[in-house]
């Protein structure tokens, strides 16, 4: 019998290891950070879709604000002859319920229940504004958006919200604030600076989303 165990230990070993990284394969894929990723991904190909000649997009750039110190990862940033977008992603599942006014958001699932509040993407997006336009130093408007990909926004009160569909329906009418092509190119090899040797890892900008949480 114990034989019969040592012919089979190599096989019991592989076997193991590969239940293990099967394992581990489905938790990252199930993961807030994956879902966030293919959402991304999904959003930079709409809005790809939705460029004009002379249109710049710079997707997942990392700025650290010269004053405050504190770091933004910004989802999309499209430099536009209809003018300067910051966009937001989120990918998340339920009924999300918030407003402009709101400081935080709730997300309410098919049981019933609710899910831990979250900051207004909003307003994270509104912090991103103010962290790229102080790194590029522009005065040109910014239009705040955010993205959610799975459209579940019928409880949102904002104007800055947008279904996939949405989105690319608004990008098609924008153009009250033309960003001048000189300041265009400007602001994108600056982004694709900082997108190519990012200021501070991906770690750092954890810790400063954990920091900023708790003020």
């Amino acid at each position: 019998m114990l034989d019969i165990l040592l012919d089979m230990l190599p096989f019991l070993l592989t076997a193991a290891a590969v239940l293990l990284a099967l394992y581990v394969l489905v938790r990252y894929l199930t993961s807030a950070r994956a879902r966030g990723r293919r959402g991304e991904k999904k959003v930079d190909r709409l809005l790809r879709s939705c460029m004009r000649e002379g249109d710049r997009l710079v997707s997942d750039v990392m700025l650290v604000h010269p004053q405050s110190g504190m770091s933004a990862q910004i989802d999309h940033v499209l430099l536009s002859t209809r003018g300067l977008f910051v966009i937001e992603t989120k990918n998340l599942t339920g009924d999300i319920i918030g407003s402009d006014g709101d400081g935080e958001w709730a997300r309410r699932f098919e049981n019933g229940r609710y899910g831990k509040p979250f900051l207004s993407p909003v307003r994270q997006n509104m912090t991103h504004i103010r962290t790229l336009k102080a790194v590029t130093q522009t005065g040109a408007w910014a239009e705040n958006l955010v993205v959610f990909v799975q459209g579940n926004i019928g409880h949102i009160k904002s104007e800055h919200v947008f279904s996939l569909r949405g989105l690319k329906i608004y990008l098609g009418r924008a153009g009250a604030h033309p960003l001048p092509a000189a300041e265009r190119d400007r602001i994108y090899e600056i982004l694709l600076g900082y997108k190519e040797h990012p200021p501070v890892s991906r770690a750092r900008h954890r810790r400063d989303v954990r920091k900023s949480k708790r003020r």
